[in-house]
């Protein structure tokens, strides 16, 4: 699965998102800290809009993070917000 059109890899137990240079714009507090923070205890569900700053095409999306703790997985779902004409 690719996030903004880059790969992802799991690097450990219900851990999608590290600060490791690939979605930099992701590596802040209100992004990748809500994603650790709900992972650490095991209780995720967090909606919110959010703009990704990429230079060629910045887009605003809603982003969802969910935890399942029935297989101790991650989700992080993102939806372009689109202005309707």
């Amino acid at each position: 699965m690719a996030l903004g059109g880059v790969p992802w890899r799991r690097p450990g137990p219900g851990l999608l998102l590290r600060p490791s240079g690939r979605l930099p714009c992701t590596n802040v507090r209100e992004f990748a800290g809500k994603f650790h923070e709900g992972i650490k205890k095991k209780e995720l569900h967090e909606v919110f809009p959010y703009r990704f700053d990429f230079k060629m095409a910045p887009r605003n999306v809603t982003v969802t993070l969910f935890y399942n703790k029935a297989n101790d997985t991650a989700w992080v779902f993102v939806r372009e917000i689109v202005k309707k004409a």
